[in-house]
């Protein structure tokens, strides 16, 4: 083997290292984009600051495929709380299907909510806000207030959970 075949050699390999890592950073790129978008190609995140009129706390979350756990991206409470997770049934707050762990005041993400059971496909859901009443562990032996905004309106996001992994929110 010369010198010369050698070096085209170490150059080739090179060149295929670049073409990989460039490959799998687009790759990741694009997975991170689709996850991050619906079918109509909006963003799938709820603001409730704008939604609800509030200002002290806020929520969102984006797609997620049927699970035994509801994560939510970002949360902010002015006090601290729990993020709680409802079944819809006869257009009321059914079933708590999950809830947080204690959270305190302030910024929040990532927050994963263990469920009782996988959600199914078609149910509707209601990701709700409760501020802790300051014994730190979610009603026992002390209901904790749900959170309500300045309009009156419960804190939280109403969703039907979709097949394809898609949030669709009820407006």
């Amino acid at each position: 083997m010369s010198k010369k075949t050698s070096k085209v050699d170490a150059t080739r390999k090179v060149y295929l290292g670049i073409l990989k890592g460039g490959a799998f950073f687009l790759l990741f790129f694009t997975l991170l984009f689709l996850l991050t978008k619906n079918h109509s190609g909006e963003s799938a995140q709820f603001n409730l600051n704008e939604q609800n009129g509030g200002g002290e706390y806020d929520i969102q979350i984006t797609n997620y495929k049927e699970s035994n756990k509801i994560i939510v991206d970002y949360v902010f409470l002015e006090d601290p709380g729990f993020i709680v997770v409802y079944k819809i049934e006869d257009l009321m707050l059914g079933q708590i299907l999950g809830n947080s762990k204690l959270l305190f005041a302030g910024e929040g993400y990532f927050i994963e909510i263990p469920l009782i059971r996988n959600t199914q496909s078609g149910e509707t859901l209601f990701v709700a806000l409760h501020k802790d009443n300051g014994d730190g562990v979610f009603g026992v032996p002390e209901p904790d207030e749900i959170v309500i905004d300045k309009n009156g309106s419960i804190v939280g996001v109403e969703f039907v959970v979709e097949n394809e992994s898609e949030i669709v929110p009820r407006m």
